[in-house]
Parts: structure tokens; C-alpha cells; sequence
């Protein structure tokens, strides 16, 4: 079995400079964040070499679970729809998405989840947007 790992990041200005996002450019945002948190860890794994790295048991993963309840989101990351809003940022997830894959040989799934289940990410998004509003 594979690690799990959460993270709550703030998504506010200092991420992105539109005055007013909405909720489908947020959640675009926050699988941005993802998909650079995965690279930054792939990284620090990479760093010690792959050969003491696997000796010590800290090689990263090269597949990749991304679940969201946004069935925006994932449609338009697999092309299922095309985005007509929000097109930068899916044009950074695409990048992002090529250097993970390309660079680091990892495979990264998306995965629609239902709302219900979506607990643990609703948990982490109110920490994060505690964080942002206290300026941390």
C-alpha cells in the first residue's frame, strides 16, 4: 500500500492575481498547488540519490492519486470538456502536469470523488482559508 498524504494550502492573492476568483478557478488553483507539492516531494526524494534513497525507503512514488469532488475540474484536465474560462490556469496545470511526467517518469490520475467523501479536503480547505485570513 502506498502513502497518503493531505495538504492545505491557501489559495488567495499570493497565489494568483485575479481580483475576484471564483470557486472553479479555486479549485483549478488548488490542483495547481497539488501537482507542485508533488513535484517538491518527488524532489527531496530525488535529492539523496535513487540508490541510497531506495536503501532507506524514501524513493516517491511515481504514481500519483489527485481526487476532487469538482467535476469542472477533472472534465476539463482530461480534455473532456475544453476550459474557455480559467484557461491559464489549466494551461499551468498542463505544464505542470508534462514536467512531473516528462522529468520525473510519474503518473498523475485524477480522480472524481463524491461530495460525501470529499470530508477530509473540505477540513483542510477551512484550515487553509483560516491560514490566508490571518495572513500566514
Amino acid at each position: 500500500m502506498g502513502q497518503d498524504a493531505r495538504w492545505g494550502v491557501p489559495v488567495d492573492g499570493r497565489l494568483d492575481s485575479a481580483a475576484h476568483p471564483d470557486n472553479h478557478r479555486i479549485e483549478a488553483l488548488a490542483v495547481l498547488v497539488a501537482l507542485s507539492m508533488i513535484g517538491t516531494v518527488i524532489k527531496k526524494g530525488s535529492a539523496c540519490g535513487k540508490s541510497k534513497a531506495r536503501k532507506n525507503g524514501k524513493t516517491p512514488p511515481l504514481s500519483w492519486i489527485v481526487a476532487t469532488d469538482s467535476q469542472y475540474v477533472v472534465d476539463r484536465i482530461t480534455d473532456t470538456i475544453k476550459a474557455r474560462c480559467n484557461q491559464d490556469v489549466f494551461k499551468r496545470i498542463s505544464l505542470e502536469l508534462q514536467k512531473l511526467e516528462v522529468k520525473y517518469g510519474s503518473k498523475i490520475q485524477f480522480w472524481l470523488i463524491k461530495r460525501a467523501q470529499n470530508h477530509t479536503a473540505d477540513l483542510l480547505a477551512r484550515g487553509a482559508a483560516k491560514m490566508s485570513m490571518q495572513g500566514v
